[in-house]
């Protein structure tokens, strides 16, 4: 069990992972908030588009490097598995590199291929991480 101090509110928290309750919405694509005793600590968000799923964005501000966005990328791909997702794709932007330097293989040990983005993606763009689903294989 880590106990983290958070910036705002300034509180300490308790997390492990028996404790992150995570809520799935399909609204739009497959969308994850992650929450510990009634804090929202993450969101995942992403778009469908007929099979393929666009992921939009994962945010840990405050748990970072926990096991918590694990548990989040691990519940999206399921998700996706369940609806008939053929490819989750999207973009790695530079200023999240610079923030986490591990990311390509964090994404990478989830089974995402990583590329350098293309001229044609949006601007600071820096990789292209695409995962094609076991089923359609």
């Amino acid at each position: 069990m880590a106990l983290v101090k958070l910036r705002m509110p300034l509180i300490e928290m308790k997390t492990d992972l028996e404790n992150v309750k995570l809520v799935v919405n399909h609204a739009h694509g497959i969308d994850l908030a992650a929450y510990v005793d009634g804090i929202c600590i993450g969101r995942a968000l992403s778009i469908l588009d007929g099979k393929n799923l666009k992921l939009c964005d994962i945010r840990l501000e405050r748990f970072a490097r926990k096991g918590v966005g694990t548990l989040m990328l691990e519940r999206l791909i399921l998700e996706a598995d369940r609806a008939g997702v053929v490819e989750i794709s999207g973009s790695v932007m530079s200023e999240d590199l610079e923030k986490s330097p591990f990311l390509t293989q964090w994404y990478t040990r989830h089974g995402f291929t990583v590329t350098d983005a293309p001229p044609d993606h949006p601007e600071g763009a820096k990789k292209c991480i695409s995962r094609i689903s076991r089923r359609a294989k």
